[in-house]
């Protein structure tokens, strides 16, 4: 889904996004499983899922921008711990 959706942004935006991207699973930890990308239908905003080892959600929320130049680039707003709730 993530190349599906990176070969459809400009250049610039793929390089972007891919940079938030990596730096949004880099609170992957040992024992975590698998990661979903969710995207909203204008496909301006995106999340990055995963379930922890003990069955907290973890969710980095990411929001494409534009630049002084008008060009699309993405950030990382921030992420959050969702209890699992057992």
């Amino acid at each position: 889904m993530k190349a599906e959706f990176e070969c459809k942004l400009s250049r610039t935006e793929a390089s972007s996004f891919n940079e938030v991207f990596i730096t949004a699973t880099r609170g992957l930890k040992p024992g975590d499983l698998m990661y979903a990308l969710l995207l909203k239908g204008n496909k301006a905003e995106a999340k990055v899922v995963w379930q922890r080892a003990n069955g907290d959600i973890h969710v980095s929320h990411l929001r494409q921008s534009k630049d002084l130049h008008g060009n699309a680039v993405w950030s990382l707003l921030g992420s959050e711990e969702i209890p699992s709730g057992e």
